[in-house]
């Protein structure tokens, strides 16, 4: 299908017809990720609440809550509980912050190429703003 597209050449209405059909097609898909990400979206919100109430549960077993906060996030999502974990200065050290940072950087940092380092959603703004260089659009790719 993707072949066929970037082989098309609108000779008459027909092939008018089929190009707006995929534009339609790319309209529809666009939604569909759209609900995907809001179902997503839904769903981390629920994660974060049945968190808050396991925190909340362990601190009515006597917990104080900067413990049962790195108890929860540590057993929750193991070596990367630092990721999550939410007002890090309020629930980490110092040295486990900078520790987090550093390794966060580190991370960003040595990333190496971009491109080859894009997701989907990277690649397809991509491929829309080569659409607006070619329609003559300003500040494409930015």
């Amino acid at each position: 299908m993707i072949k066929d597209l970037l082989n098309f050449k609108i000779n008459n209405k027909v092939d008018k017809q089929i190009l707006d059909k995929y534009k339609w097609s790319i309209h529809y898909a666009q939604e569909h990720i759209r609900d995907l990400e809001k179902k997503l979206d839904e769903k981390e919100n629920l994660i974060d609440h049945i968190l808050e109430s396991y925190i909340d549960y362990r601190g009515g077993e006597g917990e104080d809550e900067r413990t049962a906060t790195r108890s929860v996030y540590q057993e929750i999502y193991d070596e990367k509980w630092k990721n999550h974990m939410p007002e890090k200065e309020n629930f980490m050290t110092r040295e486990e912050n900078n520790q987090w940072f550093d390794d966060n950087h580190d991370d960003w940092f040595c990333s190496g190429d971009h491109i080859a380092n894009a997701d989907y959603q990277d690649l397809m703004r991509w491929e829309l703003g080569d659409i607006k260089k070619i329609k003559g659009g300003q500040n494409a790719n930015r």
